[in-house]
């Protein structure tokens, strides 16, 4: 198994889970821990929260179906 393949399914499992809890913990999860990040990061993360429901579901479900399509591509260079 090469490396890249290794970071590849990586990436997909943080996507995935990471847009998981974003779905089921909502603004808890995207707000969480922003204190210590970079304060640019911060206010795009807060600019990204505020947005209306109907458009932050739809940017949560994009990053699950990218996390989907990576780890798919990863298992399929390996089998």
């Amino acid at each position: 198994m090469r490396l890249a393949e290794i970071v590849l399914i990586a990436v997909a499992v943080f996507l995935l889970l990471d847009s998981l809890l974003s779905i089921i913990l909502g603004n808890r999860y995207m707000l969480w821990g922003l204190e210590y990040t970079p304060k640019a990061y911060g206010n795009f993360i807060e600019r990204i929260s505020a947005l209306p429901p109907g458009i932050l579901r739809r940017i949560k479900f994009t990053e699950m179906a990218l996390g989907v399509l990576l780890l798919w591509l990863g298992l399929r260079s390996i089998l």
